[in-house]
C-alpha cells in the first residue's frame, strides 16, 4: 500500500509541476500583453502632450490657450479612464489564465487528501483507538491528581495565613 501511495504522490507532484509551468506560460503571455498596452498608451500620451504644446504655442490669446488646455484635460482624462479599464481587464485575464492550469490539479490533490484521511481514520479506528482511550484515562487521572495537589497546597497556605493573623 505504501508503494501505491508513493506513486500517487509522485504523480501528483509531476502534475503540480506541469500546472506550474503552464501557469508561467500564461503569466508570460498576459504580462507581455499588459506591457504592450502600457507602452502604446505611453506613446499616445506623449504624442498628445506634444500636440498640446504645439497648440498652446500657436494660441493667439489667453482665452484660446485655456480652451485648448481644458479640451486636452478632458480628452486626457477620458483616455486614462478607458486605458485603466483595459488594463483592469488584462489583469483579470491574468488571474484567470494563471489559475486555470491548477483547477484540475487542485481537484486531484483534494481527492487524494480525502482518500488518505479516510484510510487514516479507518486505521485509527482499528488499531490506535483502544490505546488512545487508555492514554486519555491516564491523562485524566494525572490531571485530577494535579488539581487535588494544587488545592491542598492552596488551602494549606490559606490556613497558615489565617493562623498568623
Amino acid at each position: 500500500m505504501m508503494i501505491k501511495n508513493f506513486e500517487d504522490v509522485q504523480k501528483l507532484s509531476k502534475d503540480g509541476m506541469d500546472a506550474t509551468m503552464k501557469s508561467f506560460g500564461a503569466l508570460s503571455k498576459v504580462s507581455q500583453a499588459i506591457a504592450t498596452e502600457l507602452a502604446d498608451y505611453s506613446k499616445k500620451s506623449f504624442e498628445d502632450s506634444t500636440k498640446l504644446m504645439e497648440k498652446l504655442f500657436g494660441a493667439k490669446s489667453l482665452d484660446k490657450a485655456f480652451e485648448v488646455q481644458t479640451e486636452f484635460a478632458k480628452t486626457a482624462y477620458e483616455g486614462f479612464v478607458a486605458e485603466a479599464a483595459k488594463i483592469g481587464e488584462l489583469y483579470a485575464d491574468l488571474a484567470k489564465e494563471t489559475y486555470k492550469p491548477f483547477e484540475g490539479f487542485i481537484a486531484k490533490a483534494g481527492a487524494m487528501a480525502k482518500k488518505t484521511t479516510t484510510k487514516f481514520a479507518a486505521d485509527w479506528n482499528e488499531e490506535a483507538r483502544p490505546n488512545a482511550a487508555g492514554l486519555l484515562r491516564f491523562w485524566a487521572l494525572c490531571q485530577t491528581d494535579r488539581t487535588t495537589a494544587r488545592y491542598a497546597a492552596w488551602s494549606g497556605s490559606r490556613r497558615s495565613r489565617q493562623r498568623r493573623s
